[in-house]
């Protein structure tokens, strides 16, 4: 996650940058390994702080503490339904990010780049809220996606940036049996 997304996803969820940080190495799960970035980070730079910290995830069911009373053993935090949705709508983004062609051909057999124009975290911003952060519509969008790749290489129909795919939800235009709904220049 860049540094911007990290800023972001904190502002979005009024969330401070140790919260965050501490959601991320409970989803990571990995505080037993000594070798691990996280259980680094509390050996060397200390836990993070139960009133600043943990309190708020917890009020707010970001996470569970599954410790006894009392003890806040970072290993003994789960995070939540609520916490891991945080987490899986900007994943389910990225994918979508990740899986849409870099470069998409023109009719006069060059090709240009169409991840250009639009900043990556602007664009999964625009595509959660164009699907409803739905992990069904998402499934959706990532076939239909790969049946649109496959007829603009193909020549079948004109390829669009990706920030015009998604603001126009052009995915939906795509039929699943390959018929374009839409059409090529000449």
């Amino acid at each position: 996650m860049s540094y911007e997304s990290f800023i972001r996803k904190c502002v979005k969820n009024n969330l401070t940058i140790e919260q965050l940080m501490m959601l991320s190495m409970v989803r990571l799960k990995d505080f037993v390994d000594p070798k691990s970035w996280s259980n680094q980070y509390f050996n060397k730079i200390g836990r993070f702080s139960k009133e600043r910290v943990l309190d708020p995830l917890l009020e707010r069911n970001y996470m569970i503490n599954l410790n006894q009373p009392g003890e806040y053993f970072p290993e003994f935090f789960v995070i939540t339904d609520k916490g891991e949705e945080m987490f899986a709508t900007y994943m389910m983004g990225l994918e979508f990010w990740e899986s849409y062609p870099r470069t998409l051909p023109l009719s006069n057999g060059s090709n240009f780049v169409s991840r250009a124009g639009i900043d990556r975290d602007d664009l999964i911003e625009l595509y959660l809220k164009k699907i409803e952060h739905d992990p069904k519509k998402h499934f959706d969008v990532m076939r239909r996606t790969k049946i649109y790749e496959r007829m603009v290489k193909g020549g079948k129909i004109n390829g669009h940036k990706i920030g015009t795919y998604v603001s126009e939800c052009l995915w939906e235009v795509v039929d699943l049996n390959d018929q374009p709904k839409f059409g090529k220049d000449a």
